[in-house]
């Protein structure tokens, strides 16, 4: 599993960042996992993403919970973030 260090956000379903920093950012074919520098991991599947905004500098991600996580500075790895969770 590939494993990309950035920065990101995790918002609720009204928007407040709940969480936000460095992180580790890892996927496979079916599994995410963000694994920040403080706190708990999250791991979804990548089926749990409603929708995906790709962005020039960000990739948000949309949960089915409403909860929504934003991928920043990921890099060159970010088309390979991209093209991993932003399948339609």
């Amino acid at each position: 599993m590939p494993s990309f260090s950035g920065k990101y956000e995790y918002r609720d379903e009204k928007g407040a960042v709940l969480a936000q920093g460095a992180a580790q950012f890892s996927f496979d074919g079916e599994t995410a996992i963000l694994t920040p520098a403080q706190g708990a991991p999250l791991a979804f599947d990548l089926g749990d993403v409603d929708h995906c905004v790709p962005a020039e500098w960000d990739i948000q991600l949309v949960l089915y919970t409403g909860r929504v996580l934003v991928l920043r500075q990921f890099g060159a790895a970010f088309g390979q973030i991209g093209r991993a969770s932003c399948r339609e």
